[in-house]
């Protein structure tokens, strides 16, 4: 888990349903829909999120996220459900501020790619 900032300011810790909606907003692939509330700490440019959600397209996952948990001052983590098809596995989320709202930490989306789908941004982060 990254290191909390001792001097970033919280944001209100979300209900899970709030965190649950801004996720499933966060995988949707129609960029017409607009910028997601929840976001990548440092995916500046969005590419962590683009190949996340053309991953997600092409091997849909549902993340049902069931409980938000402050670990300490700049972390929560969001406990759930993901499945896969007719496999459901439980997921630990960390979160961190940035810019007024918490953010996934990229090191957990990155995870998830193979080395042909890894965005470079995944290795230039400053939160992985």
């Amino acid at each position: 888990m990254p290191a909390a900032d001792p001097k970033a300011v919280e944001p209100p810790v979300p209900a899970a349903a709030e965190l649950d909606q801004e996720l499933s907003d966060t995988l949707r692939t129609d960029p017409a829909a607009g910028t997601p509330t929840l976001r990548i700490a440092g995916d500046k440019n969005g590419d962590i999120r683009k190949a996340w959600t053309t991953d997600n397209a092409t091997q849909p996952a549902r993340y049902q996220i069931h409980d938000v948990h402050r670990l300490r001052h700049g972390l929560l983590v969001a406990t759930g459900v993901t499945s896969f098809g007719s496999h459901a596995l439980p997921f630990e989320i960390p979160l961190v501020p940035e810019d007024g709202a918490w953010q996934i930490v990229p090191s957990w989306v990155c995870q998830f790619f193979t080395a042909a789908e890894r965005p470079a941004a995944c290795d230039a982060s400053p939160t992985h």
